[in-house]
């Protein structure tokens, strides 16, 4: 029963996990249904659509035949409203009075168009004289940065030689101190002669350390006045964009007095009988006439002289369509010229904007880094700052806001210009349709009606041939000007792109720019530190020569030994002469007895005396030893001292290299920046050339049609005095022929010129490409140069750091050491402080070579140990600067304003515990430690302090590290959120007060408002406060008032 349980057990989880996996294809399948029948649904929406355009398109198509049909039963029916035009006659000649008062109104709309060109030019003048005072200003700001540079490196060369000084100050100790070794018996007047020396040397430092100071001064000073100068450039630039913010509310103020004139102007069409172009068509090709099929017959039964009548009414009306084609040609020749002016001048302005906007990219680019160049306190820019700078970063918000919706019009601009031509095109259709209609039906007649029809049909056909030409002229001009407006826009690409390449070329310049400053100011960190070794040194020099001072000492009592041994000597043979005599001469027992008692005396004390100068020699030759390892020590510190003189000097000709490089890169690129200019304004001359061009053709081109249009009503009123027999046709071609020939010939000219100009163009174009490629490689290998001296000043800096640290500990020993010798020499008797002296040498590497001997006379060895002891201390901390600078395995990830070091280490995949195993190993390090072993308790630095931002990243809430900028905008947010807080606490407490004041109570909210002693409460605490409401009518309790 148990085996088949589990069985069941078993397949129970494999239906399971059948009905899983089907289940999932089914959910996988209902998903693709849907997304299938969303698409089918997608699909029919748009089938529909395309329906509802092809209804829509058939019943355009349906209107525009029936109006067709309504023209050609019209066209057909002018042989019977003959009798009608020619009554109709005085009324055309009012109609004509009206036109010419229309002609009039539009050339005042035209004068009103050219009055908006010319302020739309003195805008871009205004434009352009503002580019230039910014220009100017960005020129002056760069000479000042010179001038800025030019003191610093004075600076620094006073900075390299207070370091000779010192240098030559060391040497000259050194120098004293082999004198002090070779003349240990100088007598006190060769002392007081070294002091004087000694005091002459520290007046002639005091005298350079302050003429540094004041150099010091100066450059504060010069910072304080470049401050100045920054504020001053900042409200020059806020007035710049004050005064830019007034031209575009006057573009938009032109541009709305345009949109209005442009919404008269299609009122104004829309009551001259709702047509576009052109005066109001007559009213015979405006009225819809059914057609009479009895018209045929009635024309056949009419008699010859009434066909004559209404043959002059058809001439007069042919006479009148050809005044409107004419008329409506003249119109669309204005539109193409208008929207030729509006496009030219819309690229020019386009231009214009792009130079504009990288100026200002430019501009914005040298005030952030003005603004990062000035001093930061350590917790970022003060409240006040931060508020200014959100203003203007809103500013900036609304300002590209503006010029979006300036683009958005400039769009819908562009729209309707397309709508315009759309429309033209539409009427050019249909004057083409009008044109190819049937021909009207004549019946027979006379044979003067017969030659007079025959006529105005040549003239017909003359007039569509004209037209024809015309419409083929207009697309070729049309064509051309396409051509040239294509080679005008690769041209502004091209311009486009290299102004893009310059302008990422100067932001690589201004980054390594900045980084130059940050290694020249590690740099100056590093002499800083130096010269705090320096002061080091020097205190360990005193410490030298109190060493020596200390052995000459002991060579005096070491002497005063010798003499008194002499002397014991001496007094020894005396006594053994006495004695002898004593012997000799028989003398009594008693003086035998005294004698002998003097002789053990004596031999007691040659015994102490000899072991005072085993003793005594011992010292002298512990104290040679110490000499010899001081004169190593020296040695040592000599060498050392040379490497890192020759350390500095390589790296200050590194730098003075990448300098000069990195200054003629910048006067390449200034020459890049005037040739690039140049060639901007050679291309807006050229973009002037060929509008004038265009205009000129525009001119020859309104003077033709104005002549055609004169000899076509000449050779018309001559038709309606003259007899038959005429043929204008023939010469109007042969006009337009030489029209058209004429100018042919000027535009070839005008193209030939264009060609070679843009041959020119190209050339210029190749030579800058070619320029431009030889700076990139230059800037590739000075990024290669930069990132080598990077690392190197990045190895510099760490083995520095561990230098500084090691020396710091060295010191705090060396000083414990001194303090514990000191304390020794006061009090020898004190068994606790040689023991504390002996812990503390035990704990030195070389302490084995002086411990003989050391415990028998505390009194004489401990003071010269503990010397030795502390130069040993100081061997180690020298030694550590050769040592590398110990490297983890993670990598640095980025360093915060207080300077900690953040790491971050691969995930250790071996371990058991799955998120060490899984997530990388993040920790930082203070600016003193070396690795995370290193204790920052032992160190000289307060607490360690972390932004908010790097603890999450630590504790893994965010996947990627900080920015500078998010954690200085999570800073002002959070401060102005704090001020926004007590403005709205302040706001709660007034209504408080106004409250119980307009209640009579102001003595319960005196009892419940925060004191001036006490600590400001919360908000929530202030409306717990609130008093509770009172009624003096209502009693407090049964026969109870207030």
């Amino acid at each position: 029963m148990s085996e088949a349980q589990e069985v069941a057990e078993i397949n129970y989880e494999e239906q399971y996990r059948i009905l899983s996996e089907e289940n999932k294809k089914l959910s996988i399948d209902i998903a693709s249904l849907q997304l299938s029948n969303r698409s089918l649904v997608n699909q029919n929406r748009d089938e529909k659509k395309k329906v509802m355009d092809c209804r829509l398109q058939i019943s355009d198509l349906e209107s525009r035949l029936k109006t067709l049909d309504s023209l050609k039963l019209e066209l057909s029916e002018t042989q019977l409203q003959a009798e009608r035009l020619r009554q109709t006659l005085d009324a055309n000649e009012n109609k004509l009075n009206i036109t010419e008062r229309r002609a009039t109104e539009a050339e005042g709309l035209v004068k009103v168009k050219d009055s908006i060109i010319d302020k739309q030019r003195k805008f871009s003048k205004e434009l352009e004289e503002n580019v230039q005072n910014l220009t100017g200003e960005v020129d002056n700001l760069k000479l000042q940065r010179a001038k800025l540079e030019a003191d610093l490196s004075k600076a620094l060369e006073r900075a390299e030689e207070c370091d000779k000084l010192r240098d030559a100050l060391a040497s000259k100790t050194a120098l004293l101190d082999e004198i002090a070794q070779s003349s240990e018996g100088v007598s006190e007047n060769g002392l007081a002669a070294a002091n004087q020396y000694f005091k002459e040397q520290e007046a002639k430092l005091n005298e350079e350390l302050a003429g540094v100071k004041q150099v010091k001064f100066e450059l504060e000073k010069a910072l304080r006045e470049m401050t100045v100068e920054r504020d001053n450039l900042q409200a020059n630039v806020e007035e710049q964009s004050h005064n830019i913010e007034q031209l575009k509310e006057k573009c938009s103020n032109l541009e709305t007095a345009v949109k209005e004139s442009r919404i008269s102007d299609k009122r104004s069409k829309n009551d001259m009988n709702s047509r576009l172009i052109g005066p109001a068509l007559p009213p015979w090709l405006l009225e819809e006439k059914k057609p009479d099929p009895n018209e045929i017959e009635k024309l056949n039964n009419t008699d010859p002289a009434t066909l004559r009548t209404r043959v002059i009414d058809l001439e007069g009306k042919v006479h009148e369509l050809k005044q409107l084609v004419t008329y409506r040609e003249d119109v669309i020749l204005r539109i193409y010229q208008e929207i030729q002016k509006k496009s030219s001048k819309l690229e020019a302005s386009e231009v214009e904007r792009s130079s504009l906007s990288v100026q200002v990219g430019i501009l914005k680019k040298e005030l952030s880094s003005l603004r990062g160049s000035g001093r930061r306190s350590e917790g970022g820019y003060p409240p006040e700052i931060e508020i200014e700078i959100e203003r203007l970063r809103g500013k900036r918000d609304r300002e590209y806001q503006r010029r979006k919706r300036a683009e958005a019009e400039m769009d819908e601009m562009e729209a309707e210009l397309n709508e315009m031509k759309e429309k033209v095109k539409k009427m050019e259709d249909e004057l083409a349709e009008i044109t190819n209609a049937p021909k009207p039906v004549i019946h027979a007649g006379d044979p003067a009606d017969k030659a007079r029809i025959a006529e105005l049909q040549n003239v017909v056909n003359q007039l569509r041939l004209d037209n024809e030409s015309k419409r083929s002229e207009l697309f070729d001009l049309r064509s051309r000007f396409e051509e040239k407006s294509a080679v005008l826009e690769t041209l502004s690409n091209d311009v486009k792109a290299k102004e893009r390449q310059i302008a990422d070329l100067s932001t690589e310049l201004a980054t390594k720019t900045s980084q130059l400053e940050m290694t020249n100011k590690e740099l100056e960190s590093v002499r800083l530190r130096a010269i705090r070794g320096g002061v080091e040194t020097e205190r360990w020099e005193m410490d030298l020569n109190s060493v020596r001072t200390s052995n000459r000492f002991l060579s005096q009592q070491t002497n005063e030994l010798r003499l008194r041994l002499t002397s014991t000597e001496e007094q020894l043979k005396e006594a053994q002469k006495q004695l002898s005599v004593l012997r000799n001469g028989g003398v009594l027992g008693e003086s035998a007895s005294l004698n002998g008692h003097l002789v053990s005396e004596s031999t007691e004390d040659v015994a102490e005396l000899k072991s005072q100068l085993e003793n005594a020699k011992e010292t002298i030759a512990k104290l040679e030893g110490a000499n010899l390892e001081a004169s190593e020590l020296k040695t040592e510190y000599e060498n050392l001292s040379k490497q890192f003189k020759s350390l500095k000097q390589s790296i200050s000709t590194n730098n003075s290299s990448d300098s000069k490089r990195v200054s003629q890169l910048l006067s390449d690129l200034k020459k890049e920046q005037e040739s690039s200019a140049a060639f901007a304004e050679r291309c807006s001359h050229l973009t002037k050339q060929l509008t004038e061009l265009e205009i000129t053709l525009n001119e020859t081109r309104q003077r033709l049609n104005e002549s055609l249009s004169e000899n076509r009503r000449i050779d018309s009123e001559h038709s309606g005095t003259q007899d038959p027999p005429i043929s204008p046709p023939t010469k109007r071609a042969r006009r337009s022929t030489r029209s058209s020939s004429n100018s042919a010939s000027q535009d070839c000219t005008s193209c030939s010129e264009l060609r070679r100009q843009v041959d020119s163009l190209k050339s210029d174009l190749a030579e800058a490409n070619a320029k431009i490629e030889s700076s990139f490689s230059e800037f590739q290998e000075l990024r290669t140069k930069l990132s080598t001296t990077s690392e190197e000043a990045c190895k510099l800096r760490l083995e520095i750091t561990s230098l500084h640290e090691k020396m710091a500990a060295g010191s705090i020993s060396l000083k414990k050491l001194r303090h514990t010798a000191y304390a020794f020499l006061e009090d020898t008797s004190d068994p606790v402080l040689g023991e504390q002296l002996r812990q503390q040498l035990t704990a030195t590497e070389r302490f084995s070579s002086f411990a003989v001997g050391c415990i028998l006379r505390q009194n004489m060895m401990f003071v010269p140990t503990a010397k030795i002891r502390f130069w040993n201390r100081m061997q180690i901390a020298l030694g550590i600067l050769g040592k590398p600078v110990d490297k983890g395995e993670g990598h640095l990830v980025g360093v915060d304003s207080m300077g900690n070091r953040y790491f971050e280490e691969d995930p250790d995949k071996e371990s058991l515990v799955p998120h060490r195993a899984n997530k990388p190993k993040r920790y930082f390090l203070l600016p003193g430690q070396v690795s995370p072993e290193d204790s920052w308790l032992q160190m000289n630095a307060e607490l360690p302090r972390l932004p908010s931002e790097w603890d999450s990243w630590l504790r893994h809430r965010r996947p990627d590290p900080p920015t500078e900028e998010e954690i200085a905008r999570n800073a002002a947010a959070a401060e102005m959120r704090a001020i926004k807080g007590r403005e709205f606490e302040e706001k709660f407490r007034e209504e408080l007060r106004q409250r119980s004041v307009k209640a009579g109570d102001d003595l319960s909210f005196n009892s419940f408002s925060p004191s001036k002693d006490s600590t400001p409460k919360s908000s929530s605490q202030n409306k717990e406060g609130v008093p509770f409401p009172h009624h003096p009518g209502l009693e407090v309790g049964p026969g109870e008032h207030r």
